[in-house]
C-alpha cells in the first residue's frame, strides 16, 4: 500500500511554521505509540516515510469525526475541508451506528457502562454518578486513595 503521508507531512512542514526537531519529535511519538511505522525508502542517503499502522488506520474514523464536530461548532464561515465520495465527490457526513442493526449512535438511547476488565473503583464511580443522576444526593464518593504501581516496584 503506498504510503500519503510522507508528502502531506513534507508539504506541512515547508508550508508551517513546525521546527524539524518538534516534528521529528511528535512522529517519534506517533510511532512509539504505534500509529505510524517509520520505513527506510533510500540508504544512501538515508531517508524515511511514515506509513500508517492497523491501529493508525483506525484512528481515521476518530479523527474524521473530530473534523466534522470542529466544522460543525468552530467553523462559522464554512468548511475548509470536508468528507466527499471519491468517485462523486459528493459531500458526506460521518456518523456512528452499530455494527449490529446499522442504528445511529444517539444520546439517551445508548450509554456506556463498565466493561469486563474495569476496575473496581471505575465499577464504583459508575454507580455513583447513576445514583446521583437519579436524585441520591445523599451519597458521598469516597474512592480509595491514590496509589501509584510504578513507584511501589522501587521500594
Amino acid at each position: 500500500m503506498p504510503s500519503r503521508a510522507l508528502p502531506a507531512l513534507t508539504s506541512s512542514r515547508k508550508s508551517s511554521n513546525v521546527a524539524p526537531n518538534i516534528l521529528s519529535r511528535r512522529l517519534k511519538e506517533l510511532v512509539d505509540d504505534g500509529l505510524l511505522e517509520k520505513v527506510c525508502y533510500s540508504s544512501t542517503p538515508p531517508r524515511y516515510e511514515y506509513h500508517l499502522t492497523p491501529r493508525g488506520r483506525d484512528f481515521r474514523m476518530v479523527l474524521l469525526a473530530l473534523a466534522e464536530w470542529g466544522n460543525r461548532h468552530f467553523a462559522p464561515e464554512g468548511r475548509q475541508m470536508q468528507l466527499v465520495e471519491t468517485a462523486t465527490q459528493r459531500r458526506v457526513e460521518p456518523v456512528m451506528v452499530d455494527k449490529a442493526t446499522g442504528e445511529k449512535i444517539i444520546p439517551g438511547k445508548y450509554a456506556m457502562v463498565p466493561g469486563p476488565a474495569a476496575s473496581p473503583l471505575m465499577k464504583y464511580r459508575h454507580e455513583y454518578l447513576l445514583r446521583k443522576r437519579e436524585g441520591d444526593s445523599g451519597q458521598k464518593f469516597q474512592p480509595e486513595p491514590y496509589r501509584d504501581a510504578s513507584n511501589e516496584s522501587d521500594q
